[in-house]
């Protein structure tokens, strides 16, 4: 499942799907991104720190 984020409406949703939504579901706005929060955001920079 993959979180994420409508930057027109602040509306947070998740799907099951890998490709990321063309639309919001509660606006309709193609402005849809990943949802980080910060612990994602540590763990992929831990991870990513193996160089």
């Amino acid at each position: 499942m993959t979180k994420y984020f409508c930057k027109s409406c602040s509306y947070r949703f998740v799907t099951r799907g890998e490709s990321i939504p063309k639309k919001c579901p509660a606006c309709g706005s193609n402005d849809v991104k990943d949802d980080y929060n910060a612990e994602t955001l540590l763990r992929e920079v831990i991870e990513d720190d193996n160089l």
